[in-house]
């Protein structure tokens, strides 16, 4: 008649834990089978048990910790079509020391009840779902864009676009072979300069 996935507590919003009771959004994910009621996972069908057995109604704790205001952003599934699924997160108020959540259903003639387990007590599982959903938002946010800058490599001792040999200071036209010395037949150069040797200056 009903699946529910996906379920964790969320504090979120809530009112702060007393040292008997906590408000929490009991978030879960519902699948609908043929039958329609008027709201699912309706906080009066919730109920607690604690370490002796003793089971209590949502609805009385809810009243005897005067909590009746929902935690902010709590969805309620009310008129969800049958055969379809929707997210949901009634406002629960769970005694501290509840080993057990269940949630009794009658609906279309069909009696169904779910229990949820807490093995490490109400405290490990709110801090337990804390911590994952702290996990998943530092694991999805949107990290920096890198750049990678292109990189053009040179031949040694050129500078780009001039061709020209930063240890000798010679036109590469003018060393065609690379041996760092002046060609015999380089190009002639301006003024009087009439020779290769000539180019190099009275040191050269």
């Amino acid at each position: 008649m009903l699946n529910v996935t996906g379920t964790r507590l969320d504090t979120s919003g809530c009112a702060p834990a007393t040292g008997e009771v906590t408000q929490a959004k009991f978030v879960a994910t519902i699948k609908t089978g043929n039958v329609e009621t008027d709201q699912w996972l309706w906080e009066s069908d919730f109920y607690y048990v604690d370490p002796t057995g003793k089971v209590v109604e949502n609805i009385d704790v809810t009243q005897k910790a005067d909590l009746w205001f929902p935690c902010t952003e709590s969805v309620l599934l009310i008129k969800t079509p049958p055969n379809s699924i929707a997210d949901g997160s009634p406002t629960l108020a769970i005694p501290n020391n509840s080993t057990t959540i269940g949630y009794h259903l009658e609906a279309g003639g069909v009696d169904q009840r779910v229990e949820w387990k807490l093995p490490g007590g109400l405290s490990a599982a709110v801090q337990s779902t804390a911590a994952e959903t702290a996990e998943s938002e530092t694991t999805t946010q949107e990290q920096p864009a890198t750049t990678t800058a292109s990189e053009t490599t040179y031949p040694t001792g050129t500078v780009p676009g001039e061709g020209a040999d930063l240890n000798s200071g010679i036109p590469s036209e003018w060393d065609r072979d690379g041996n760092g010395l002046i060609d015999t037949d380089a190009p002639v150069g301006d003024g009087d300069c009439d020779n290769p040797q000539c180019l190099l200056g009275p040191n050269g």
